[in-house]
């Protein structure tokens, strides 16, 4: 039987789980460019969020990075238009300028983090 960091992928599937028995996992939001330059503080948190993503790392607990993307404004819904006009304050949905597209300087994770290939970016 094939072993996977402790997972082993064949067998019976009732029995199957992504994470092993005691161990949990990690998983971040906010650490988007965009979002810290907002923050006062911003330029220091990457710092310590590292400093909790290097634990989970050394403990060998899998880290999951979340990000939350703007939609454009064409496929944006009722509620994101409105709260993107109170963010930005504006009276207007034309006047809305997403902050977070896809592949967007803003949208991109802080690279002090350092997203290895074994951690996941949802």
């Amino acid at each position: 039987m094939h072993d996977i960091d402790g997972l082993q992928p064949a067998g019976d599937p009732r029995g199957d789980r992504a994470i092993p028995d005691g161990s949990g996992a990690c998983r971040l939001r906010l650490c988007r460019v965009g979002i810290l330059r907002q923050l006062p503080h911003g330029a220091e948190v990457p710092q310590q969020v590292l400093r909790l993503v290097e634990a989970a790392r050394r403990a060998g607990v899998p880290v999951f990075f979340l990000r939350r993307m703007s939609l454009p404004r064409k496929l944006a819904g009722v509620f994101q238009l409105r709260q993107a006009m109170a963010w930005q304050r504006v009276s207007s949905p034309a006047e809305v300028k997403p902050w977070f597209l896809r592949d967007s300087p803003g949208f991109q994770l802080a690279p002090e983090l350092g997203v290895t290939e074994d951690e996941a970016v949802f």
